[in-house]
C-alpha cells in the first residue's frame, strides 16, 4: 500500500519522492499451509537512516541486495537513464 492507502500508478515511479509504500504484512492474502504460518518467520528489520542515506531502498524501504546511491554527478545521470528505460518498459507492459 501507499504512502498516502491510495493506489501505485506508474507515474509514481517518476517521482523521486523518497520511500514509495510501506509493506505490511497483515495486508498480503493468505498463503497455504504450510506456508501460512507468517509470525513464524523472521521479521525484515527496517534499515538504519545511515543505511536508507547509502542503499537505495526508495520502493518500499528494503534492499534486498546493496545497490549503492549515485554519488558523482555522472552515476545520477546514468542512474536517470536506467530509470526512464524501466518506466519505459512498465508503460509498455501496462498497454499492452
Amino acid at each position: 500500500m501507499s504512502k498516502d492507502d491510495k493506489k501505485t500508478s506508474i507515474k509514481d515511479f517518476c517521482r523521486r519522492t523518497g520511500q514509495l509504500v510501506t509493506l505490511d504484512v497483515s495486508d498480503f492474502p493468505p498463503l497455504p499451509p504450510p506456508y501460512d504460518k507468517l509470525d513464524l518467520e523472521p521479521r525484515i528489520k527496517p534499515l538504519s537512516d545511515e543505511l536508507r542515506e547509502k542503499y537505495e531502498s526508495d520502493l518500499d524501504g528494503v534492499s534486498a541486495f546493496k545497490y549503492p546511491r549515485p554519488e558523482t554527478e555522472e552515476e545520477k545521470q546514468e542512474d536517470q537513464v536506467v530509470e526512464v528505460l524501466m518506466v519505459q518498459e512498465l508503460v509498455l507492459q501496462e498497454i499492452t
